[in-house]
C-alpha cells in the first residue's frame, strides 16, 4: 500500500515561519538582557540592608504598615488590597505597582519592608 504524500499548506507554512521568527526574537531578547544586565552599574549594586524589624508586606495588618513612614492608612488599605487581589508581594519593589506609593517614597521605606 503506498502512502499519501505529505502537503503542506500555505496557511502551514506561514505559520511555521512565524513560529520560529518568534523564538528567535525571544532568543535575541534574552540575551540581549542577560549582556545589559551583566554590563549595568545598577545590577553591582550591594542588596539593600533590611532593618531587624521590617514589616512583612505581605502579612502585616493595616495598623503595622502605618506605622512605616509615608504609609497612612489609605494606603496600608490599598496595599492590603493589592496583595488580596494579586497575591503575596514577591519582592519589596512590586510595592510600587501600588497606587500612591513613589520611587522616592520606596527608596526612604526600603530597609522597613520584607517580603517572606
Amino acid at each position: 500500500m503506498a502512502k499519501a504524500p505529505i502537503r503542506i499548506s500555505v496557511a502551514d507554512l506561514k505559520l511555521t515561519v512565524v513560529f520560529v521568527i518568534f523564538i528567535c526574537a525571544g532568543t535575541f531578547l534574552v540575551s540581549c538582557s542577560r549582556a545589559r544586565t551583566a554590563n549595568d552599574p545598577e545590577s553591582k549594586k550591594p542588596p539593600v540592608e533590611t532593618a531587624e524589624n521590617a514589616v512583612d508586606i505581605n502579612s502585616a495588618t493595616a495598623g503595622e504598615l502605618e506605622k512605616i513612614p509615608h504609609i497612612g492608612r489609605k494606603l496600608a488599605e490599598r496595599i492590603i488590597a493589592h496583595r488580596e487581589t494579586h497575591g503575596p508581594f514577591m519582592r519589596p519593589e512590586q510595592l510600587l505597582l501600588v497606587q500612591g506609593i513613589s520611587e522616592k517614597s520606596f527608596r526612604e521605606i526600603r530597609h522597613l519592608i520584607k517580603t517572606e
